[in-house]
Formats: C-alpha cells, structure tokens, sequence
C-alpha cells in the first residue's frame, strides 16, 4: 500500500467547495444535478443521535412553498422511494446544501414552456428544492456518517462518497474506489498559500493499493 499526503487551497465562501452531482461532465452546472440521470442514494451510519441528526436539515424556501416537495423531502432524506431525488451536494465544513428534483414536475414546466414561452409561471410547481444541514443546529453534540452512491448511466460504475460530521472535529470527506482511497479534511481556518492572498486549505490523504 501506498500513502500520498498534500494540502489543496479552497476559496472561502459557497461557490468553490466539494460537489456531489449526478449531471453528465457535458451538462452546464454541475450543482445543478441532472433531473434524467438515477439519484444519489443517500444512507446514514455511525450517528449517535438520529433525531438531532434530522433536526439539522431544513428546508429552504427561496419563494413559495412548493407543497408537494415539503411532504416528501423528509423521506427522500431516509432512503425511501420518492417523486422527489437527491441529485447534487454541496459540502463545505459542518454544512451541506442538497438539490432536490421532480421528473414530473420537470416535464410538465417544460411542456407549458415550449407549448406558450411567454406564459406565466407562477401557479406551476417549480421541479427543483433545495435543503440545507448545519451541524450547528443540532441541540447537543452530534457525530454521523452519511453515504452517498451514485450510479452512473453511461456504465456500469458505482461511486461511493462518506461525508463525517463532527461537532468537535473537522468535516472529513472519504471517496472510495476498488484501488484507491482519498480522504479530504476539509478547511475551517484561511491560511496563507504562497505569495497569494489568504485561502482555506485542506489535507488529503490518498491510499493506494
């Protein structure tokens, strides 16, 4: 076996973090998701309190609240079959933004786009959602490890990412592959790279064997 060590700098902020998406390497935004490709199948291991766990997961409304995400979500989260798929994730220390999609909804906002463009929308379900945990707002102390398992559907591969949140311990990030291992402690101080301006770093670890 084989072990590699090395620091990568992160900008601060949401836009430039670790992102979970089913979209094809061609799509436009990655942070998007692909609302055609099969979902992320999420599971949770290793947590020392589920209900402190689920009590860090909102729902983010950026307008009117779309009803029918709102009686699914919570279910999705958990494994369970829904018109609703996980799609994409952001990751940054103790925080995940989730991206949520309706195929149904999808088709149906399409086809009263393309059968009248400069209709009105508004009354329409938007097919996209988003959810954001913070282990911050958790009640009491909180540790858990969260498996994702994607599908790709151009082939046969199948990659598993374990998101580990701690509240006393920095976010860890483990890809797995049949070879190799990279696990990513993500930044939570700026530090100096170089001559540049101030940037997040974070450690990786990669095995090979």
């Amino acid at each position: 076996m084989k072990i590699m060590k090395y620091l990568i700098p992160m900008e601060a902020g949401l836009t430039d973090n670790y992102v979970i998406s089913n979209a094809n390497t061609d799509d436009v935004c990655l942070e998007d998701g692909n609302v055609n490709n099969p979902g992320i199948k999420m599971t949770i291991k290793g947590c020392n309190d589920l209900d402190a766990l689920f009590s860090c997961f909102t729902y983010d409304v950026s307008s009117e609240e779309n009803l029918n995400f709102r009686r699914y979500y919570m279910l999705a989260l958990q494994g369970q079959k829904t018109p609703w798929k996980l799609v994409a994730i952001k990751i940054i220390d103790g925080m995940m933004w989730m991206t949520f999609c309706n195929k149904k909804l999808y088709t149906n906002y399409y086809k009263k786009v393309e059968k009248s463009p400069e209709c009105s929308l508004d009354n329409l379900p938007y097919y996209r959602e988003n959810v954001v945990f913070s282990i911050d707002d958790a009640a009491g102390w909180l540790h858990a490890d969260i498996h994702f398992m994607l599908h790709r559907p151009h082939c046969s591969k199948i990659e598993i990412v374990q998101v580990h949140f701690s509240k006393d311990a920095r976010t860890s990030i483990t890809e797995l592959n049949p070879s190799r291992k990279r696990v990513i402690y993500l930044p939570v101080e700026k530090a100096t790279v170089a001559n540049e301006e101030k940037r997040r770093l974070a450690t990786v670890y990669e095995y090979y064997w």
